[in-house]
């Protein structure tokens, strides 16, 4: 009875959230002033946007209704506004990573600079040269060594030693 009563909640939470999502679709579609019909044909004439791999922004709760919200306004734009567009979303970016580069620029010579970073960039050198030398084992064999006793003695109790004896029991043939 439990399982059937689970399996029943499941099927019940499932069709409410499809609902749902059917409702949320349409309201993207009544908000957006888009059709149905126009929005598969410009996915059939865009297809980077019908590719199972897109993901459009996050807009609403179901892909379908994010992916209405997004090219809604690409619908009712024309080839060259869309480019328009773009360029201006590129130039924005540009700007943006321009800006934001002095401040990159010091981080990185902070980060080069600073003595952890140099600490850390001496060690990996010395391991590194062990390894290419063949002294890893002298230099992490007493660690190894260690670690591997205490996770055999802690994971396993002290062993015990069983012996089992056989008894030859006549066959019936033998009888």
């Amino acid at each position: 009875d439990g399982a059937t009563n689970f399996y029943s909640r499941v099927q019940m939470y499932m069709f409410k959230a499809r609902i749902a999502a059917e409702e949320e679709l349409r309201r993207a579609y009544e908000d957006t002033g888009v059709t149905e019909a126009e929005v598969r044909a410009f996915l059939d004439a865009n297809p980077k946007y019908a590719s199972p791999l897109y993901h459009a922004p996050h807009h609403a709760a179901g892909s379908a209704a994010s992916l209405v919200r997004e090219v809604a306004p690409l619908i009712t734009m024309s080839n060259k506004e869309r480019m328009t567009q773009k360029a201006k979303a590129f130039v924005a970016e540009t700007q943006a990573v321009v800006t934001a580069a002095p401040g990159k620029a010091r981080e990185l010579y902070e980060f080069a600079t600073s003595p952890e970073t140099h600490d850390k960039l001496r060690e990996d050198f010395y391991m590194l040269r062990d390894i290419l030398g063949g002294k890893a084992k002298e230099r992490f064999a007493p660690l190894v060594n260690r670690l591997a006793n205490r996770a055999i003695f802690e994971n396993h109790a002290e062993p015990t030693v069983t012996t089992t004896r056989y008894e030859a029991e006549p066959i019936a043939a033998e009888e």
